[in-house]
C-alpha cells in the first residue's frame, strides 16, 4: 500500500510538471511571454502548495471526520489496549484467541463488518469451539 501511494505521489508529480513544460511551450510558440514568474516564486508557490497539502492530509488522518473512521478508531483502541494486557510469555495463539473473544463478546460483532469479514470471523470461531472440545 505504501509503494502505491509512493508511485502516486511521484506520477502527480510528473503530470504537475509536464503541464507546466507544456503550458510554457505552448505559451513560448504564440509569441506570448512564458509563464510570467522567477525560480524563486515558482519555488515559494511549491512550498506553500506542498504546506498546504500536507496540512490538509495530516488534519484528515489524525481526525475522526466519518463514522467509518470512528469504527476504525475504536477497533485501533481495543487492538492496542489487547496488546498491552498480552505479556510477552503469554504470546501463544490460544491466549491472544481469548482476548479477542473477551473483546468480541462486549462489542456488537457485526458493526462495521463486510458480510464476507463475519464469515470469516464466524469460521474462525467455530475452528476455535472445535479445537476446545478436542
Amino acid at each position: 500500500m505504501k509503494q502505491l501511494t509512493t508511485e502516486r505521489i511521484k506520477s502527480v508529480g510528473v503530470l504537475a510538471a509536464s503541464l507546466v513544460t507544456t503550458t510554457n511551450a505552448a505559451l513560448a510558440l504564440a509569441d506570448i511571454n512564458p509563464l510570467p514568474f522567477t525560480d524563486s516564486q515558482a519555488g515559494t508557490a511549491v512550498s506553500a502548495v506542498l504546506a498546504f497539502a500536507v496540512t490538509l492530509w495530516t488534519w484528515w488522518r489524525h481526525n475522526v471526520i466519518t463514522p467509518q473512521a470512528a469504527i476504525g478508531h475504536d477497533v485501533t483502541v481495543r487492538e492496542k489496549a489487547a496488546a498491552k494486557q498480552i505479556t510477552t510469555a503469554d504470546h501463544s495463539e490460544t491466549a491472544v484467541a481469548a482476548q479477542r473473544n473477551a473483546e468480541a463478546s462486549t462489542t456488537p460483532a457485526t458493526e462495521g463488518l463486510t458480510d464476507g469479514e463475519l464469515k470469516v470471523l464466524t469460521a474462525a470461531w467455530l475452528a476455535d469451539l472445535h479445537k476446545e472440545d478436542q
